[in-house]
């Protein structure tokens, strides 16, 4: 498929010359390089902000275990004083 672009400076067109130059490949070659980058970015956005939901969402279920096995820690501190206190007395 064709695109035609308009009005594009001079200074601009030279400068992706450049770059295609360096490159060694054509100008119409870099330009549909960096528009299926562009194309792509957007599935790239959408699966960065999942990893983002995903991510706080691991970090929510940690800090929520962390208090379960802390309660949990404290409840056997609790159970094995006790025990202490009875053998003590037995």
């Amino acid at each position: 498929m064709d695109i035609l672009l308009r009005n594009i400076s001079s200074a601009t067109v030279c400068h992706i010359d450049e770059l295609a130059h360096k490159k060694g490949i054509s100008r119409n070659q870099l330009l549909c390089e960096w528009l299926d980058q562009i194309a792509m970015m957007e599935g790239l956005v959408q699966l960065e902000s999942k990893y983002e939901r995903m991510y706080s969402g691991v970090i929510e279920m940690m800090k929520e275990t962390n208090l379960v096995l802390e309660q949990a820690v404290k409840t056997n501190q609790t159970i094995l004083q006790q025990i202490n206190e009875v053998e003590k007395k037995g």
